[in-house]
């Protein structure tokens, strides 16, 4: 098996259009045929503010995925809630957009690690703590 070499940048143009349709403003809806192939109003619920959207629907190209791993919500055919960060923060640069992760990683270790010693175990060693970042659990 060995595609055209042409495959490569048709490739990369067909997704690169199927990321813009899926984060175009529009109200748009495929329906009945919204857990198949994602589009706009399905991938919106995933930028949700609404806490009931948090972590739902992944997909860029089909849902499938979702339903499998029970991440999917079937928007009603009205339902186009408000995107955005949770914090209600808007981005106003690409640089900021593209560093936002990493500030908000940086931001939850040095909470963790500035915890007063003595709330933490003191057996804990400072990796255990970075591993441990993000995990709800509370430990026995």
């Amino acid at each position: 098996f060995r595609p055209p070499l042409i495959t490569v940048p048709i490739a990369f143009f067909l997704t690169s259009l199927v990321s813009y349709l899926i984060h175009l403003n529009v109200r748009l809806s495929f329906r009945r045929f919204s857990w198949v192939l994602a589009g706009p109003q399905t991938h919106r619920i995933h930028h949700s503010r609404l806490p009931g959207h948090c972590d739902k629907n992944f997909a860029q190209f089909f849902p499938l995925w979702d339903v499998i791993f029970r991440t999917y919500y079937h928007p009603q055919s009205d339902e186009y809630p408000a995107s955005g960060l949770v914090s209600g923060e808007t981005v106003s640069s690409l640089g900021r957009a593209l560093n936002l992760p990493f500030s908000e990683w940086h931001r939850m270790i040095s909470a963790k690690l500035s915890t007063p010693p003595a709330f933490r175990d003191p057996q804990e060693h400072p990796q255990t703590i970075l591993t441990n970042i993000g995990n709800p659990e509370p430990r026995p």
